[in-house]
């Protein structure tokens, strides 16, 4: 009776595992299966996580993973041509990062410096600061940060 009941219970185990499992038909496409039950494409899923992987979200989230950010405030962004700002503290000092519009013709100067000298003119004083044009994203006044050359060397790496 013991080995009835136990060979009934791992029939009952295995058509509940097999009935949870997720059908995938890689058959009629080579796509993933979306929530509406329609195949995407992979150059879809592709360009999704392009788009996933660009501008100041990407940075910061790399920031995050690799150092304590303990705030995150935006800040005025538009006197260097960029679309977005922030600053991040990490630890007790902060960085400042800036998101250009690729396709803008607005931040052309603070690029162009930011590419020659590493330096930008902000208001009276000038920062340093560094464009990744991967991510068309600017990494200012790390310099004053006592992790600032691991904090550019990782903005860099991007």
């Amino acid at each position: 009776m013991k080995r009835l009941m136990a060979m009934l219970l791992l029939i009952f185990l295995v058509l509940f595992l097999a009935a949870c499992g997720e059908y995938n038909d890689t058959e009629t496409g080579n796509g993933e299966d979306n929530s509406s039950g329609e195949q995407v494409p992979e150059e879809e899923n592709d360009e999704e996580l392009a788009e996933e992987l660009e501008g100041l979200d990407f940075i910061v989230d790399a920031i995050e993973e690799n150092f304590t950010v303990t705030a995150l405030d935006p800040i005025p962004y538009e006197s260097l041509g960029a679309v977005k700002g922030l600053e991040i503290r990490i630890g007790r000092d902060t960085v400042e990062l800036y998101e250009f519009d690729p396709d803008g013709n607005s931040g052309e100067e603070a690029i162009e410096d930011a590419e020659t000298t590493g330096n930008i003119n902000r208001g009276a004083e000038r920062v340093s600061a560094v464009f990744n044009e991967n991510h068309n994203v600017m990494l200012v006044n790390y310099e004053n940060h006592p992790m600032g050359i691991e904090i550019k060397e990782m903005f860099e790496e991007l």
